[in-house]
């Protein structure tokens, strides 16, 4: 604390106290314990999204999810906001865990137990744009999606509309749609049989590349009329995709 506090008066060339090698032991010094705990985290399996000079933002490993991952099935079993709450959840417990464990480590490594490292907050969604500069939904002691948007670096776009205010519509549209169905979740398969008389596919010319005989093909329904045969109804999921 007392080196950080002094590091940016030593290093200004105008100040009594300027000394450069004290401001570079400093940074030096940081960077060290920094890649070190990065080291640490990645040999016990946590995967690192983003760091900088004093804070690194983690992924548990997949095996703390695997549970929940079979609750949710693919969207066959429980809803999927469910689903993030419950990710959000393990991962404060276990990032909660391992924060001690990395303490150990420091208090190990600097002979000391004036470095430690604390959990502040998981943030899901969240993207990262650059350095420093990422923005996200932030959950602190469980989790809460109608929290305020967290911004990190963030600029002015314009006087009359901020690139925050951009970033909280589209998070929030993001986080309102996330019962939203996913295209992967009503894929349906069928048999291509040319020698049958298959009466619901359309006889329209073919746009895209028949299945082979006997070849099982996935398609989605991309009409809700009742009064249509399937066949005209149908769609490749790739297609869909872009529609």
């Amino acid at each position: 604390v007392y080196m950080n506090t002094f590091y940016g008066t030593a290093g200004d060339s105008k100040s009594p106290f300027f000394l450069r090698e004290l401001a570079r032991g400093v940074t030096l010094a940081g960077q060290r314990n920094i890649k070190l705990v990065a080291d640490f985290v990645k040999n016990k399996g946590f995967g690192i999204k983003y760091g900088n000079t004093d804070s690194l933002y983690l992924v548990c490993p997949k095996e703390c999810f695997q549970e929940c991952d079979e609750a949710y099935d693919n969207g066959n079993g429980i809803s999927k906001k469910e689903y993030w709450s419950r990710m959000i959840q393990i991962s404060m417990e276990e990032i909660g865990i391992f924060r001690d464990e990395v303490n150990t480590f420091l208090r190990e490594d600097n002979g000391s137990s004036y470095l430690k490292m604390a959990y502040e907050k998981v943030l899901f969604p969240v993207v990262f744009t650059g350095k420093k500069k990422y923005y996200g939904i932030s959950h602190e002691s469980k989790p809460n999606f109608n929290k305020e948007l967290f911004i990190q670096g963030v600029e002015i776009v314009d006087n009359s509309r901020t690139l925050h205010q951009i970033i909280k519509d589209v998070l929030r549209e993001t986080v309102k749609d996330i019962s939203r169905t996913d295209l992967n979740e009503i894929i349906k398969t069928a048999v291509w049989k040319p020698d049958k008389d298959n009466k619901s596919l359309t006889p329209e010319p073919y746009l895209y590349q028949i299945p082979e005989p006997g070849e099982r093909f996935e398609y989605v329904v991309v009409e809700n009329n009742s009064s249509e045969r399937v066949g005209d109804k149908m769609e490749y999921p790739e297609v869909a995709r872009r529609l």
